[in-house]
């Protein structure tokens, strides 16, 4: 029998201390249990068997419950996408953005702990110990789901959407290559020329 309670990840946010620079966040190691992180690693619903083509990616992704996820840095139409990808990343070329990707969100969990999970990381008991976390006193609401980013996926750096006023991510692989691989989300500081922007962003 699968272990559903998740009152851990609450303990652990609880218990984590709150790093300041480049601003307040937390940095939490081993954020699921080994049970948890393995179920999700082996579900084939969102982990599935390599592909011979971007449209049979596709047809996997839709069959299962996955749909294109309107997302910053992404398209949403995906003919475009698959002209962009088949152009050596030159469809796109009066674009600042390097890369164009595409992003979809799954709707329905066919394993009942990940939507277990994900019930719970939605659940206002969640949202209460992250506001409480960081001081947060507005009215706010939580939105967690389970996205995967195609290639071509990137978001430069950016201040987020000015209606959020805290984000997390869960990133997860099940591909050992990937740690090796400069691939996730980093903290970046502006280089010298583009400061001003920074500048921008912090007084308005």
């Amino acid at each position: 029998m699968f272990n559903v309670n998740f009152d851990y990840i609450i303990e652990k946010i609880k218990k984590s201390k709150i790093i300041y620079e480049p601003f307040p966040h937390l940095d939490i190691k081993n954020f699921l249990t080994k049970e948890h992180l393995e179920i999700i690693i082996n579900d084939k619903q969102i982990h599935f068997e390599e592909k011979n083509s971007h449209d049979e990616i596709y047809k996997e992704l839709i069959n299962n419950g996955w749909k294109i996820q309107n997302f910053p840095g992404c398209i949403s139409d995906w003919e475009l996408y698959k002209k962009y990808i088949k152009s050596d990343n030159n469809y796109f070329s009066n674009n600042p953005v390097e890369n164009i990707g595409i992003t979809f969100r799954l709707h329905y969990y066919k394993n009942e702990i990940i939507k277990r999970l994900l019930e719970f990381m939605n659940s206002n008991e969640f949202h209460k110990t992250l506001k409480e976390k960081f001081n947060i006193i507005e009215n706010t609401t939580i939105i967690s789901a389970i996205q995967k980013n195609l290639t071509g996926y990137e978001i430069s750096p950016h201040p987020d959407i000015r209606e959020k006023c805290l984000t997390y991510l869960l990133n997860i692989n099940n591909n050992s290559e990937i740690e090796n691989l400069d691939c996730n989300t980093h903290l970046l500081e502006f280089k010298d020329e583009y400061k001003y922007i920074g500048d921008y962003w912090e007084k308005k």
